[in-house]
């Protein structure tokens, strides 16, 4: 039995669509205007599982604020689409942003943010974001990633509560005289002449190294503290730390932080 209606869906235009009710299960919307194909399906458990070209790529399993799974489905094959009418496949890639939310993005456009809705084989964010660029590269003709396409791509590391980057850029600055001799975060006594840093989520006895970008001097600190406070920085090294890196006088320096241990 099938049941033929129609729904309008905004891809820049106003398209006009057919929606085939195929059984009680599940409904399903197809979306077309030029290559590629691409369509949800809304399920019976209200999840909106998306295809592109007949390939499933991935389901939204909940909505969020006032979108449904299929408001968000809809949405992301409308940014779909409108970045490739004038974008290429290969600039499809996985990204982190500071807060280390995985997002996938062509060029500077973000075109899905991955989110707990989301249903992957993978466990972890940074492979579920791999797995789905490389799904619809897959599905649009595109070559899987390689290992160079991900090297900006930030690892997130699982405990409880919090979710922190394993692989983070951002502003470093350092902190001396005024905390030296006061208690860390961590109960030891803060010693601005030991290589020990600040961070706010990474576990207190975490090994870190740390580069500056600007000279590519490094070192490797040990996380006592919690810290810095100041929007947009993203650890606080000691001094000693901060002239093992070459920006004591700087005071802040663009580094790159990894998560050793």
């Amino acid at each position: 039995m099938s049941i033929k209606l129609l729904n309008k869906v905004i891809l820049g235009t106003i398209i006009t669509t057919n929606l085939f009710i195929s059984s009680a299960d599940t409904a399903s919307a197809k979306i077309f205007k030029h290559k590629p194909q691409a369509h949800y399906t809304l399920n019976k458990d209200k999840s909106a599982t998306i295809y592109i070209n007949d390939q499933e790529i991935f389901k939204y399993t909940q909505g969020v604020d006032k979108f449904s799974p299929g408001d968000r489905a809809k949405f992301f094959i409308a940014r779909l689409k409108k970045y490739l009418k004038k974008n290429k496949i290969k600039k499809i890639k996985p990204s982190t942003n500071q807060k280390c939310t995985y997002q996938i993005k062509g060029e500077n456009e973000v075109l899905l943010v991955l989110d707990n809705a989301i249903q992957c084989d993978k466990t972890y964010m940074d492979e579920k974001a791999v797995e789905i660029t490389n799904k619809i590269r897959k599905a649009l003709g595109g070559k899987k990633l390689k290992k160079k396409d991900l090297k900006n791509l930030r690892y997130i590391r699982k405990i409880p509560g919090i979710d922190y980057c394993l692989l983070d850029t951002g502003i470093a600055s350092w902190y001396g005289d005024k905390f030296h001799g006061k208690q860390a975060a961590d109960g030891s006594i803060y010693n601005q002449y030991e290589m020990t840093a600040a961070h706010k989520t990474l576990p207190l006895g975490s090994k870190v190294k740390v580069t500056n970008l600007k000279n590519g001097k490094k070192c490797i600190v040990k996380i006592t503290d919690r810290g810095p406070f100041v929007k947009g920085r993203i650890i606080d090294l000691s001094r000693a730390a901060a002239q093992k890196v070459e920006m004591i006088s700087s005071g802040i320096a663009e580094v790159k932080i990894e998560v050793l241990d």
